[in-house]
């Protein structure tokens, strides 16, 4: 299947920014890696063109995050890397992106996740629900 030349164009972003976050981590941490990401996905962007409906944008952005992962070696084993990329894509083309990073007591696990206008993306509902939320951006 043949990869439209923006969708290309934004997978290409979305691998990057794989990599980009792995060497933040190591180097850098979660905490500062997190707080960079915010800032600069949220820095003077204007909200989407009206040429192309938000709803169009989101599927865009997801189609090309997910055709990233399927390029980059982790192959869907991190959900923050995931989340992230996709919060910042969305975000840097003014989509009201939320990320949320949360917890289930038990069995212990944490999950992160992206959510625009209530509805999680790449999840279901069912399944963030039971999640404790502990950061949202």
């Amino acid at each position: 299947m043949a990869c439209p030349g923006p969708l290309r164009l934004l997978t290409l972003r979305a691998l990057a920014l794989f990599v980009l976050l792995n060497l933040g981590f190591a180097a850098l941490g979660f905490q500062r890696v997190f707080h960079a990401v915010v800032r600069r996905a949220t820095k003077g962007r204007p909200g989407p063109s009206g040429r192309e409906a938000p709803g169009d944008l989101v599927r865009g952005t997801l189609a090309a995050v997910r055709r990233a992962t399927m390029l980059y070696y982790r192959r869907n084993k991190d959900c923050l890397h995931r989340s992230l990329v996709l919060f910042y894509l969305l975000k840097r083309q003014g989509v009201a992106a939320e990320f949320k990073l949360g917890v289930d007591k038990y069995p212990f696990s944490a999950h992160a996740w992206v959510q625009v206008g209530g509805v999680a993306l790449m999840d279901r509902e069912r399944d963030v629900a039971r999640l404790s939320l502990l950061l949202k951006a």
